[in-house]
């Protein structure tokens, strides 16, 4: 490799970076999508007992005062009667003193009860770790949480994935140019597991790209990992079983892909089926005609790949003209060399199962969103960000 490659390489990772850190500070508070709800599960560890944490069904109430003062978009303001925006300045208000609002004086039930619970004893973690520094107040352990994504994104982009990128320089550079999408920032840097399955999968991809240099029970552990912080690792479970067993024998690969189920009977402990998946725990409603459901799956589909590439656009920011024209083109972009350039891990059995059982998580989310709130569209793009690394 050229000077010049690494120069650039370096000077993009940086940007990165800044782009990113940035987000932290610049986003108002709990604007991130359900940012308050994931924080509040990492607050029961950090706070509560240990049952009460694991079970994870409530928002507490100081929460819910802080929740109550700050500017919220549509959604927020519905369940919160959080001030509108547009009433205040709300970027960079994470950094302002904190504040508690008049009404929700009560704790609420938190909707994201049935996550796995990896991510938030390792945010509970870091929450007692730096109180002294950062406080206990609600706002400021969000920024403290944004931080830290940033950093563990920050460690992937210069270790796991600079080694990966020696082998294939355009992928790496692939990968950094998609992250300087507002989507990204918006996906990863807020409090949310899907940070932790992005680095989980560089890590996962990196195992698999050194072979014989890691073991199978190594691989086994790691893809046990991913499932454990979130079910959207499965599809990059999928990939590395597929992987393993091409390279080293079926039983390998069984081994590696039975050990991303450990998280079905931790989930069962904690009182959730198949795995804490949430259609398929809550009563559904009814989903409509056949043409309504096609339609509403490629509403749903458009709304995916939209917010993976920005998300924000709708709620405090209003952006400038040349920005909404250069966020489409950049997007493009980032397609088109995704569609002419090809993964280190050549692989299209592997590929094929990983998009399979993604396919199929993205239908039957889409239909139980429709079941359980009556609406298409509800399947974030932050979920695409989480198989970022498998995908690139």
């Amino acid at each position: 490799m050229t000077r010049l490659p690494r120069r650039a390489l370096s000077g993009l990772r940086l940007l990165v970076l800044a782009h990113l850190t940035l987000h932290a500070f610049f986003s108002p508070v709990y604007e991130g999508p359900d940012e308050p709800f994931h924080l509040a599960r990492a607050r029961a560890f950090a706070q509560g007992s240990f049952a009460e944490a694991l079970a994870g069904e409530v928002v507490d109430a100081d929460l819910v005062h802080s929740l109550c003062a700050w500017p919220c978009g549509p959604a927020m303001h519905a369940a919160f009667d959080c001030p509108s925006f547009g009433r205040e300045k709300a970027a960079f208000n994470i950094v302002e003193p904190a504040r508690r609002g008049g009404g929700g004086s009560n704790a609420s039930s938190n909707y994201q009860a049935h996550q796995p619970p990896l991510y938030y004893l390792t945010a509970a973690s870091l929450l007692e770790l730096f109180a002294p520094g950062f406080g206990t107040a609600p706002e400021s352990q969000v920024l403290l949480l944004r931080l830290a994504a940033v950093l563990l994104v920050g460690y992937v982009l210069c270790f796991p994935l600079r080694e990966l990128g020696k082998g294939n320089v355009q992928l790496e550079a692939l990968l950094l140019l998609a992250l300087l999408l507002p989507g990204a920032a918006e996906s990863l840097i807020r409090v949310s597991n899907d940070v932790a399955v992005f680095a989980w999968a560089v890590l996962m991809v990196a195992a698999l790209s050194r072979r014989d240099a890691i073991s199978t029970k190594e691989l086994a552990l790691l893809a046990a990992v991913g499932p454990l912080l979130k079910l959207t690792a499965f599809p990059v479970v999928a990939v590395a079983a597929v992987v393993g067993w091409r390279a080293r024998g079926w039983r390998p690969g069984l081994l590696i892909g039975a050990s991303g189920l450990a998280v079905f009977p931790l989930q069962w402990l904690r009182g959730w089926a198949w795995g804490g998946t949430l259609e398929a725990n809550t009563p559904l409603g009814a989903l409509g005609s056949l043409s309504e459901i096609l339609l509403g799956l490629v509403h749903s589909a458009a709304t995916f790949l939209k917010t993976a590439v920005w998300l924000g656009g709708w709620t405090f920011f209003r952006p400038p003209t040349w920005v909404l024209v250069a966020i489409p083109l950049l997007g493009l972009i980032v397609i088109v060399r995704c569609l002419r350039l090809r993964s280190p891990m050549a692989n299209r059995g592997a590929h094929l199962a990983g998009g399979a059982l993604a396919a199929a998580g993205f239908v039957a989310f889409a239909l139980g969103q429709r079941q359980i709130f009556g609406v298409w569209g509800g399947v974030g793009g932050w979920y695409l960000w989480g198989w970022a690394p498998w995908l690139a």
